[in-house]
């Protein structure tokens, strides 16, 4: 309802399930409201980004939802859309006999804030363009090859790697004490 004298919009909206919330964008005429997820991927064998059936709930995730790569089991997941935009991405379940999960960008757009790589989780990128605030830690692994990233703060923990091979860095890149950064190639800008 809208109140004249103040100005207000007041809305209901139902109450939402275990995991859901509401968020709303404000625009310069409207304002949309969206259900945000946690969003995991289920589908072992691998696949793609954009198929709703390799996810819980059956959805491609969007800019609300709450990523987790994190499924045990070997497989690959294809970032097969031109531009993802995702509120924060958990890739890796802890390596070893719980398997590897590799996510897979290749001349693509990725937006995320914050990309956790963890155990057993592998970010392969090629070619593309990463906006995102990124920690590599405890096992996980960055193998990657001319990829623009602004990434602010971009950390490779202990036991994280970065391989990185022509790749260029904007903002901050930081190095703790058991992280390993291997840049042939690359700039830090």
């Amino acid at each position: 309802t809208y109140d004249s004298d103040s100005g207000n919009v007041t809305m209901n909206l139902p109450v939402l399930g275990t995991g859901q919330s509401w968020q709303s964008t404000l625009g310069a005429t409207a304002l949309t409201l969206q259900v945000a997820e946690t969003v995991i991927w289920t589908n072992t064998a691998g696949g793609n980004w954009s198929v709703a059936a390799n996810w819980n709930p059956n959805k491609v995730p969007g800019q609300f939802d709450d990523v987790g790569i994190t499924t045990p089991g070997t497989y690959t997941v294809n970032e097969d859309v031109a531009a993802a935009n995702v509120k924060s991405l958990t890739l890796g379940t802890g390596g070893g006999i719980k398997g590897t999960n590799t996510l897979s960008v290749v001349s693509k757009t990725f937006y995320v804030d914050p990309l956790t790589i963890n155990g057993g989780g592998v970010l392969t990128n090629y070619n593309s363009t990463l906006h995102a605030v990124i920690t590599v830690e405890n096992g996980g692994q960055v193998n990657s090859v001319n990829g623009p990233y602004y990434a602010n703060p971009l950390l490779i923990a202990d036991g994280g790697t970065l391989n990185a091979n022509g790749d260029t860095f904007h903002l901050a890149t930081m190095v703790a004490a058991g992280g390993v950064f291997t840049t042939p190639g690359a700039t830090i800008a």
